[in-house]
This record gives C-alpha cells, sequence and structure tokens, in this order.
C-alpha cells in the first residue's frame, strides 16, 4: 500500500490526451473537409479538361497554385480525420474497460 505517484507510461500519456479533445466532431469536420476538397479537386480537373481540350492541351491537376494548395489541403485533412477517428475509437474503448472495470470493483467491495 505504497502511495508512490505511478510512472506516466506510453499508454497512460495517450489515453490522457484521448480524454482531453472531442475526436468525433474533429474526425466529422475533416471528413467533411476531404469531401468538399475532393469534389472541387474532380470539379476543377473536369472544368478544365474541357477547356483545355478545346485548345488541344492536356491537362494536370497540378498546373495552378490553387489546384495544388487544394490537393494538398486535401491530404492533411484525410491524414487528420484517420487519426482523430483512431484516436476517438481509443477514447471509446478505454471508457469501455475502465466501466467494465469499475463494475467489477463495486461487486467485489459490496
Amino acid at each position: 500500500m505504497d502511495n508512490k505517484p505511478e510512472k506516466a507510461s506510453g499508454v497512460g500519456v495517450l489515453l490522457r490526451v484521448a480524454n482531453a479533445a472531442p475526436y468525433g466532431i474533429i474526425a466529422g469536420a475533416c471528413g467533411m473537409i476531404v469531401f468538399f476538397s475532393t469534389l472541387g479537386l474532380i470539379v476543377a480537373y473536369a472544368v478544365l479538361s474541357g477547356i483545355e481540350g478545346e485548345m488541344m492541351r492536356t491537362v494536370s491537376f497540378f498546373e495552378n497554385w490553387w489546384q495544388v494548395l487544394l490537393f494538398v489541403v486535401d491530404v492533411i485533412a484525410a491524414v487528420a480525420a484517420i487519426a482523430s477517428l483512431a484516436m476517438f475509437i481509443v477514447k471509446k474503448v478505454y471508457e469501455g474497460r475502465t466501466e467494465s472495470s469499475e463494475e467489477v470493483d463495486n461487486g467485489e467491495k459490496a
């Protein structure tokens, strides 16, 4: 029954961070950004392809600065959506485990 503070393990720190942020909302917002930026890239490609087709030229995603910026935003938002979704799942699993362990502890003490 020593009252020594526990060392912070990597998992413990990760779980404390997981409880601090609303990862479900972050994942949803990033998912919407990914959807609309991908849609914007596809529409821009289709419009520019039609214009360039009339001029007998080719088109690419990386011709204009705004297309490159839209692509970079798309990739960053996709990575953030996947990471926040993973943290949301870790948070839910951890909460489920702590609730079940509290029920067992309460049952043994009573």
